[in-house]
Formats: structure tokens, sequence, C-alpha cells
């Protein structure tokens, strides 16, 4: 004997190296993997490191980026419908997401676009000439110039003049 154990003796050794090292590897290409995907940033290449590693070291963080990535396409594609239907489609999947409140003044402003005037329509007016000019309102307290105020007539001239004291 030499002095080292028989080599039937090492095998444990050697089987629990390789596991060793294969699971450091795996370890690795998880990590080179997850770095692929986040310079890509895209919902394929999250998909693809999921599929690789759906409990590696950065699965939650990938599902997130992931998630992020699916609402916002599903935001764009409402933008570009530009319309209530798609936008409540959105509201649907994302009650409280990042566009929430853009996706509901979105269809507030559609709703009132949609709306018809309640007021009557009114025939155009005269070229030159503005039918609301001076116009004043019931409960308006605008005075009015005394240019377009009628011009007194002789009976009420009098009247007036009757009723101011003597001297004035």
């Amino acid at each position: 004997m030499n002095g080292f154990p028989p080599r039937a003796s090492l095998a444990p050794f050697a089987a629990a190296a390789a596991l060793a090292l294969a699971v450091a590897i795996a370890g690795c290409g998880g990590d080179a993997d997850f770095d692929v995907a986040a310079r890509s940033n895209t919902t394929v290449a999250w998909d693809d490191y999921l599929r690789a590693h759906p409990d590696g070291a950065h699965a939650r963080e990938a599902r997130e980026r992931l998630a992020v990535l699916v609402e916002v396409t599903e935001w764009e594609r409402a933008r570009s419908a530009d319309t209530a239907d798609a936008y409540r489609r959105y509201l649907r999947g994302y009650p409280q997401g990042a566009h929430s409140n853009d996706a509901l003044d979105a269809i507030t402003h559609l709703n009132l676009a949609a709306t018809p005037s309640s007021e009557a329509p009114t025939e155009p007016a005269a070229a030159g000439t503005n039918p609301t000019a001076g116009a004043i309102t019931r409960g308006s307290s605008a005075a009015v110039p005394a240019s377009a105020a009628p011009a007194p007539t002789p009976a009420a001239s009098a009247a007036s003049a009757a009723r101011r004291p003597a001297g004035h």
C-alpha cells in the first residue's frame, strides 16, 4: 500500500465534487441567462429565462419585469385603438395599473366627445357681425354702456326734471 485510500473509497468524494461543480455551473448559467434577458428586456427574453430557470435565483424579479412589460404592451394596445372599449379592457386587466388613471381620463374624454350638445343649433351669423357682442345674460352685473342705452324721450326728460330739486 502506498498510504492513499483505495480508489473505491474516493468514488463518493468524486461524485460530490461533480455534483457541486454542476450546481455551480448551472447557477452561473442562470445569472448569465438573467443578464441576457435583462439586456433584451422583452417578453420573449423573460419567458425564455423563466422556462429555463422557473425556480432560479432571479425568477421572482424576472416575473415582475415580465408583468410590467405585459402591462405596458396592453396599455399601448389600448392607446393605439383609442376607444372606450379598449381602455375598459386595459382597466379590467389592470384596475390599479400604472396607467389606470390615464385610461379613466381617456374614457371620460371619449364619452364627452361622443355626447351630443344640449344646445339647439343656431343660424350662422351674418358676415362681419357678432351676435353675442355686448350680450348680457340674466343675472349679469355688467353695466350697459351709455351709447347702447336708448335715448330719453321728451316725456321722460320732463318727468325726470320735475323730480329734481330746484337748482340742480
